[in-house]
């Protein structure tokens, strides 16, 4: 439970107090950790790092999140971001783009490309078997920034005029029942299907399944498209 954002400090004492109760029970049941790798600073990476900082426990942190580029990282949170950035053991992020924000931000001292990675085992091209519909794939969170909206009105407008195609996006995430509903105001039901929650084994089989894989969103710090 979070109060309303005016009471930015009384949040930032409870995010801590929650977060140490969670490390403590972790230290409990697993021991003490060697290192704790931190994924994203935003949010729960900045509470983290100072608290395991202050067990003399060091830590990386692989910063991935869009948020930076978005405009949607508050200013006040900007002094536990750089401090959690410039105490790390390393610093990563996924793109030379993202460590530019990181910068514009005041982040000081060295961050590293590491980019996003997959099991190319997994997702390869091997027994391919396309389906007989053209089909097109969107992988992604359902949410606002990923621009589902606007592929799903391409898609209507694109299908009226070329015929029989579909649009499969498979992910979960908030905004599932938007997206539900702007199928049905498109009258896509029967061309537009949502897959909810897959494991990467179904991914895999649907990419191989599809003919062009979509994405429609206006930032990814590191898109991963095959």
């Amino acid at each position: 439970m979070l109060f309303p954002p005016r009471f930015a400090r009384v949040n930032e004492t409870l995010r801590r107090w929650q977060f140490a109760r969670f490390l403590r029970r972790i230290y409990a049941k697993f021991g003490r950790p060697d290192i704790v790798h931190i994924q994203s600073a935003v949010v729960a990476g900045v509470y983290v790092a100072d608290l395991v900082q202050k067990s003399n426990i060091p830590y990386v942190v692989t910063e991935h999140a869009s948020s930076y580029r978005l405009g949607r990282v508050p200013e006040s949170n900007f002094t536990l971001l750089r401090r959690c950035f410039e105490n790390a053991f390393a610093s990563f992020a996924v793109s030379t783009a993202l460590i530019d924000d990181l910068k514009r931000i005041g982040v000081s001292g060295k961050i590293e490309v590491l980019p996003n990675m997959y099991d190319d085992e997994l997702f390869n091209l091997d027994g391919v078997n396309r389906n007989p519909v053209f089909t097109f794939l969107m992988v992604c969170q359902f949410k606002t920034n990923k621009g589902i909206d606007v592929a799903l009105t391409a898609f209507a407008r694109a299908h009226a005029v070329a015929g029989t195609s579909r649009l499969l996006i498979a992910g979960e995430g908030p905004e599932a029942d938007k997206i539900k509903q702007q199928i049905d105001a498109l009258k896509m039901r029967d061309n537009d299907s949502l897959q909810r929650q897959h494991s990467r084994e179904f991914v895999a089989k649907l990419k191989k399944e599809s003919h062009c894989i979509v994405s429609t969103s206006p930032i990814e710090t590191y898109g991963v498209t095959q």
